[in-house]
C-alpha cells in the first residue's frame, strides 16, 4: 500500500529542482541523507490513546549515557479553544505529558514495528504560578496556543505560546457575531466548514450556507440567513460564555516548573515588537508581525547554554508582503536569543540571569541572531492544483537542536484536496545554525532587497541538507518491511532527539498528531525513531 500511495502523490506534485538563484539545496542534497536508517516505531498504550492527543511540541532530556531519558510531549489542544473535540467555544486547559523512555530499545539490526511504548504516562495541567495575581497570564481560558517545548538549563519547561496580551476584558468574543465575515474581509476560521452544532463556527456565513439550501434564490437568501444568525447562531455561541478578546497578536516563552506535580508558569517572555501583530482585528493579516495561526511553533535550546533556537510557522506579515516570487512561499525567521539579559518596553533590566529561579515574571528576550529559513522547492502541476481548494499550507512545525552549529527543522506541507481530506508532506532537514546573514535589526526590508536575496544570494538564507522525505524514493525504502500505517496521511508536529541505540548512535523522532476522533485515516500518537547523521 505504501508504494502504490506514494506513486500516486508522486504523478500529482512535482518537485522543482533548479530555480534560478537558488543553490541553498543543491543537486548533490536532494536525496536523503544516506546514513539515515528507519528504527521502527511505538503506538501509545490503547488506554493512553484517547487521552494523549493533538501533539505539537516535543522534548527528549537524556540522562546518563544518553540511552534513556524522559520525553516531554505538549498538548496543543487548548489552542485558542475552539478546535477539535473540545468545541468551538470551550476552552480546555493547557498540559503535557511525560514519559519514561529507558524501556525503550532502539536496535540497528532489529527495527520495532508498532508495538505498544514500554512506558506509563503522566499528566500534567499547567497553571498560573506565584505571580498571578500580579502578571496574570490568562492560562486558566486555554487561550495561549502552546506549540513547543523544552527544558532550560536547570532544568525547567520552556513552552512557546503564541498568546495575545490582553487588552480588553470580559467581552463577548468575536467571533460570535463573526465581524470580519459581515465586512467581507474573509476571515478563515479552522471551523467553518463544520457542520456540528457543538463544534463549529456560529458565524454568519454558515447560517447563508444553510439558508441557501431550503431557499437557494441569490441574495434574497440573505433574509432567512439573517433570521438564522440572530435567533440560531448567536444564541448558541452566547451559551457558551465569554472569554477577553484577542487585541493583537504576539509569541511568548513561559517558564513553567516541573517537578512532577501541575506546571506552575512564574515568567512570560516575548520576542521584539517587529514580530507582535497588534492591529484591529477585522485586518487580522495586520501590517507586520506574525500572521495568524503562524506564531512560534518551534523551540529548543542550545546544550549546555542559556540560548535558544525559535522559527516563526510562517513567513512574518512584512516579509510576505514584500515576497513576489511565483510558486515560492516566503522565508521563516529563526531567531537565538538568551534570557540571561532581559528589557521591559526597550529598557535593559538590570542584572544577568543565570538560572530560572532568578528571572522575573515578565521581560523581552534578548536577541542574538535572526536569520531567514526557505522552505524546500515544491511545486505543483497545473492538473495537480485543480484538485486542491486553496494553495498548499507550509509551516515550520518544529525544531530539534542538535547542538551549537547543527538544528533538525521539521516541515510540513498540507495539501488541501477538494474531493477527500487533506494529504501531508514531511521533510527533515539537517540546517547550519551558523549558515546564513544575521538580519538581527532588519524589521521591515527595504524596496526589493528579499526577492533580490531569493534570486542572486543564496547565502543570505540558512544553508540545509535533506535527511528524510515523505515523498522521496530513498526515504519510502527505508520502510520495505512496512509501517502499518499511510504517512501521506498522517499529520506530523513535533520532532526531538531520542534515546541512543544499542549500538551507541545518534537518533531522533518524529511524533504523530492525532486529534482524538475516530478515523480510518492518520494514525494514534505514535513515535518513529530514526538514525542521525554523523554531527559535525
Amino acid at each position: 500500500m505504501m508504494k502504490r500511495r506514494s506513486a500516486l502523490v508522486g504523478l500529482t506534485l512535482c518537485l522543482t529542482l533548479s530555480t534560478p538563484g537558488w543553490s541553498a539545496e543543491s543537486p548533490g542534497k536532494l536525496a536523503p541523507h544516506k546514513s539515515v536508517r528507519y528504527l521502527g516505531s511505538h503506538l501509545l498504550r490503547p488506554d493512553d490513546q484517547k487521552r494523549v492527543t493533538h501533539i505539537t511540541g516535543a522534548h527528549f532530556a537524556h540522562v546518563g549515557n544518553g540511552s534513556t531519558g524522559t520525553l516531554y510531549l505538549l498538548s496543543g489542544d487548548a489552542g485558542a479553544g475552539f478546535t477539535g473535540r473540545h468545541g468551538w467555544g470551550v476552552f480546555s486547559k493547557p498540559h503535557y505529558y511525560e514519559l519514561d523512555m529507558s524501556k525503550v530499545v532502539l536496535d540497528r539490526q532489529n527495527p520495532n514495528h508498532g508495538g505498544p511504548l514500554p512506558s506509563e504516562v503522566f499528566e500534567y495541567p499547567i497553571t498560573e504560578g506565584k505571580n498571578a495575581k500580579t502578571h496574570p497570564l490568562w492560562l486558566n481560558d486555554g487561550h495561549i496556543a502552546p506549540s513547543a517545548i523544552t527544558l532550560t538549563k536547570d532544568g525547567e519547561l520552556m513552552i512557546s505560546s503564541s498568546q495575545s496580551d490582553r487588552g480588553v476584558t470580559g467581552v463577548i468574543d468575536y467571533r460570535a457575531i463573526d465581524i470580519p465575515a459581515y465586512a467581507g474581509y474573509g476571515y478563515r476560521h479552522a471551523n467553518r466548514d463544520e457542520t456540528s452544532l457543538a463544534t463549529r463556527n456560529n458565524g454568519f456565513l454558515k447560517a447563508w450556507y444553510d439558508a441557501h439550501e431550503f431557499f437557494p434564490v441569490p441574495v434574497l437568501d440573505l433574509i432567512p440567513a439573517a433570521f438564522l444568525h440572530t435567533f440560531r447562531e448567536i444564541p448558541l455561541q452566547l451559551s457558551k460564555g465569554v472569554h477577553h478578546v484577542d487585541i493583537g497578536l504576539s509569541s511568548k516563552f513561559l517558564l513553567t516548573e516541573n517537578d512532577h506535580r501541575p506546571g506552575q508558569v512564574d515568567s512570560a517572555f516575548k520576542l521584539p515588537k517587529h514580530f507582535e501583530n497588534n492591529n484591529w482585528i477585522p485586518f487580522h493579516m495586520g501590517l507586520k508581525g506574525i500572521q495568524q495561526g503562524l506564531g512560534v511553533k518551534s523551540l529548543d535550546r542550545i546544550p549546555k547554554s542559556n540560548h535558544y533556537v525559535a522559527a516563526t510557522a510562517g513567513a512574518l506579515v512584512q516579509d510576505a508582503k514584500q515576497w513576489n516570487i511565483n510558486e515560492h512561499v516566503p522565508p521563516v525567521r529563526v531567531v537565538t536569543f538568551t534570557t540571561e539579559q532581559l528589557s521591559n518596553n526597550g529598557e535593559p533590566l538590570p542584572g544577568k540571569y543565570l538560572n530560572s529561579q532568578q528571572l522575573p515574571a515578565k521581560g523581552e528576550v534578548t536577541i542574538l541572531s535572526e536569520k531567514l529559513y526557505n522552505f524546500s522547492l515544491l511545486g505543483l502541476s497545473p492538473s495537480a492544483m485543480k484538485q486542491l481548494k486553496s494553495s498548499p499550507i507550509r509551516t515550520v512545525s518544529d525544531i530539534a537542536v542538535l547542538n551549537k552549529k547543527e538544528a533538525l527543522f521539521l516541515e510540513k506541507t498540507v495539501l488541501p484536496y477538494r474531493s477527500s481530506e487533506s494529504n501531508f508532506i514531511t521533510r527533515v532537514y539537517l540546517v547550519d545554525l551558523g549558515s546564513g546573514k544575521n538580519v538581527k535589526g532588519s524589521e521591515m526590508f527595504a524596496d526589493n532587497e528579499l526577492n533580490k536575496a531569493f534570486m542572486d544570494a543564496p547565502d543570505y538564507f540558512m544553508s540545509k541538507t535533506l535527511i528524510f522525505d515523505s515523498l522521496q524514493e530513498d526515504s519510502l525504502k527505508l520502510f520495505e518491511d512496512g509501517i502499518g500505517f499511510d504517512i501521506h496521511e498522517t499529520s506530523f508536529e513535533a520532532i526531538a532527539r531520542g534515546p541512543e541505540t544499542v549500538q551507541g548512535g545518534k537518533t531522533f523522532m518524529l511524533v504523530s498528531y492525532y486529534d482524538g476522533e475516530d478515523s480510518k485515516r492518520g494514525t494514534p500518537t505514535r513515535l518513529m525513531y530514526f538514525t542521525l547523521p554523523a554531527s559535525k
